[in-house]
């Protein structure tokens, strides 16, 4: 009901409070609502599963607010001010960051936050699905996320998700398809792979994307089992992307903490990333 009668509440965090699904339904319900204000939603480490994950996904898609302005009355409308005696009604979508850590959500709960991301109307910036259980299946379906160049998904966090090679390989793929030629390029993405079982199939697949000017700005890749051999192709990505002058494709963080790179390849990368930023 807070929420729903608009107290100006831009950031929540309920995680840790063992909500369920009904909750989950709960909450998607008040986003909708026409006089929401809520930006940034933390729900991590609750248990929200496929059922709250799908909750989520219909308010994602829903029809944009409609706020009735007084006329010649000032409004905040996402971060701008808006005066105008001849404004009588502003198109209003609020929520901008969306984490969900820990709630056991699966491949269907994924698919249905995915659809969601691929709609037009959504204009989420952040989904955080760190320690869930997306796997592959989920993975192929966030790249046709990926693959819309007009996405509005600037940071996609899949850490801890199963994804390994095949997963991180249809990210890239997806990255690769968004590019399509047209312009203005894909917003700049950071992408959270952090402990996915990922080896150097699966990074040189995103070593590939990069060299093609896919638009990563962050990429963390720590704790996985990328070897001398990957780190030596996302190097080279790099090194690719200095030559070229290619702004979409410079990396300005990247993160291969706890892999096996060995001590050649770590001193390449550590070059690459001093030589592209």
């Amino acid at each position: 009901d807070v929420l729903s009668h608009g107290f100006g509440i831009e950031q929540l965090d309920v995680s840790w409070n063992r909500l369920t699904a009904v909750g989950a339904e709960s909450m998607s319900s008040a986003l909708q609502a026409p006089g929401c204000p809520l930006v940034h939603l933390d729900l991590g480490y609750n248990s929200i599963g496929d059922d709250g994950a799908r909750s989520f996904a219909l308010a994602l898609e829903s029809p944009p607010q409609r706020l009735t302005v007084p006329r010649g009355s000032p409004v905040h409308v996402d971060a701008v001010d808006v005066t105008d005696a001849h404004v009588a009604n502003v198109e209003r979508r609020v929520l901008r960051v969306l984490r969900l850590a820990g709630n056991g959500v699966g491949v269907a709960g994924a698919e249905c936050l995915a659809c969601a991301l691929r709609h037009d109307l959504s204009a989420l910036c952040e989904l955080h699905l760190c320690s869930n259980r997306v796997g592959v299946a989920g993975a192929m379906s966030f790249a046709n996320v990926l693959a819309n160049p007009r996405r509005s998904l600037c940071t996609l966090d899949l850490a801890v998700n199963r994804l390994g090679d095949k997963g991180c390989q249809a990210l890239a793929e997806g990255l690769i398809r968004g590019l399509g030629g047209l312009a203005p390029p894909p917003a700049p993405l950071t992408l959270n792979l952090r402990s996915n079982s990922i080896g150097d199939e699966g990074v040189s697949a995103l070593a590939t994307a990069l060299s093609r000017g896919a638009p990563l700005l962050g990429l963390d890749l720590s704790y996985n089992r990328i070897t001398g051999a990957g780190t030596s192709a996302l190097a080279n990505a790099l090194e690719h992307c200095r030559s070229s002058s290619s702004p979409d494709g410079t990396i300005t963080t990247l993160r291969l903490e706890g892999n096996p790179t060995g001590v050649a390849a770590q001193a390449m990368i550590a070059s690459a990333v001093r030589a592209s930023t």
